[in-house]
């Protein structure tokens, strides 16, 4: 049984996917090699357009993927700023190689457009007429707790069903951050208020939890743990490389959403990796500077998406 086991893990490495890797400005994008996770199957191609000030602005990112985030076309327009997002998946070595496009249309939905702090700040007073894939009014609520401070803020636009009626969250114990998007598809529909919440019903999942400010608090030697709560099942660490170490920023709950990237977030340090894990207290992946295998089931996703921050200058209704 033994031998067999020592077979079988020398066969999967031996037949792991190898896809390009990479994730930056689409004409400046340094690409390399990479070997994928058995649990990662697909090599995927995403594209990125951020139009916000009349400037566009194209990302690119390339990597290995379980298939969760293959074939998705999102888009989210406020009327200051819209993101674009494309991606595509395939199944043999190095397929990623190419380019990917990004098409924009016309369509005549009109929704409500609104920038805010506050729930009452964010007035519904002006529409747009939606772009793209856009088919949907969109409400868009986030609430961002670190220690005794929160911040809330309202956007309100179009979209499409990529980001509709989903809630991407995670806990640090210490720091929160909750952004839950409603949805509807008739002509100004968009015209209620409602708020963000932290979910607080127990679900019996317990994770580390850490969010570094530059005083260790995400050392090997801090064992915090975390209650998840609501639909926040899987645990999570977000890293990055220092000095060709990988060091982690952040670990805790997460909602599956927030593990696949699909919502852009305010809140989740620039990174290189966010690591999500199914089980208690699972997402201990680095030590001595180096990632371990066989941590739970692990969705890897490169976080360039939360790059993509729709930025909140001032409260504006647009």
């Amino acid at each position: 049984m033994f031998l067999e086991i020592i077979l079988f893990t020398l066969l999967s490495s031996a037949w792991s996917l190898q896809c390009y890797e990479c994730q930056g400005l689409i004409d400046n994008c340094l690409i390399s090699p990479v070997t994928c996770k058995p649990q990662e199957p697909y090599c995927i191609l995403k594209a990125y357009r951020v139009i916000a000030g009349g400037i566009t602005t194209d990302y690119l990112m390339k990597s290995c993927s379980t298939g969760l985030e293959c074939g998705q076309n999102t888009t989210l327009y406020t009327g200051y700023q819209a993101i674009y997002a494309t991606s595509t998946c395939c199944e043999y070595d190095f397929c990623n190689a190419g380019a990917i496009q990004i098409t924009v249309f016309s369509n005549y939905l009109q929704c409500y457009s609104c920038t805010g702090y506050k729930e009452d700040s964010c007035t519904s007073s002006s529409a747009i007429n939606c772009i793209g894939v856009e088919n949907q009014c969109v409400d868009v609520s986030t609430l961002v707790a670190s220690g005794s401070s929160t911040t809330s803020s309202i956007i309100k636009g179009c979209g499409n069903g990529a980001f509709c009626n989903d809630l991407q969250a995670y806990n640090t114990g210490d720091s929160f951050s909750v952004v839950n998007v409603t949805c509807c598809n008739t002509a100004k529909c968009n015209n209620r208020q409602f708020s963000a919440s932290l979910p607080t019903n127990i679900n019996g999942i317990r994770c580390y939890s850490c969010y570094e400010t530059g005083k260790n608090e995400c050392s090997a030697n801090n064992k915090s743990q975390v209650n998840c709560t609501g639909g926040l099942y899987r645990c999570m660490e977000v890293l990055d490389n220092n000095n060709g170490k990988q060091v982690a920023l952040m670990r805790g709950c997460a909602t599956e959403s927030f593990c696949r990237g699909v919502i852009p977030s305010l809140t989740v340090p620039q990174s290189q990796q966010v690591l999500c894990c199914t089980g208690n207290l699972c997402n201990n992946w680095i030590f001595n500077g180096y990632q371990q295998t066989g941590k739970g089931h692990c969705l890897q996703t490169l976080n360039i998406l939360y790059l993509l921050i729709l930025l909140l200058p001032s409260v504006t209704v647009l």
